[in-house]
């Protein structure tokens, strides 16, 4: 069975339960799903995949989720990464598109994710 690391960085709990739907449609695929708050991951090599995800606060990616990516970049880059993030919210929130960061866009083509 094929293992994938979806892991999360928030502070109220919406990215997690993101993290945890994305993890229950991979889990009705018959994927092994492991779902850990980025912080908490201390390697990312017995994955055969992972998803990044992290909350957004002024338009700026969670540090610990952007320290997952930089400390594991060699590892990610030779494996499927997806990246995701939650926010803005509020009035007018749902007519925005919201890129990644900057310094994540980097990351994200680093690795290839």
């Amino acid at each position: 069975m094929t293992a994938v690391l979806v892991a999360y960085a928030g502070r109220h709990g919406g990215t997690r339960q993101i993290a945890e739907v994305i993890a229950a449609e991979l889990g009705e695929a018959g994927l092994s799903v492991d779902v850990r708050d980025a912080a908490d991951v201390a390697a990312v090599g017995d994955y055969a995949a992972v998803v990044v995800g992290s909350a957004l606060y002024y338009h700026r990616w969670r540090p610990e989720a952007v320290r997952l990516l930089e400390r594991h970049a060699a590892v990610l880059a030779e494996r499927p990464v997806w990246l995701f993030h939650s926010g803005p919210c509020g009035p007018g929130a749902a007519s925005q598109q919201v890129s990644l960061p900057a310094n994540v866009a980097l990351l994200a083509a680093r690795i290839d994710a």
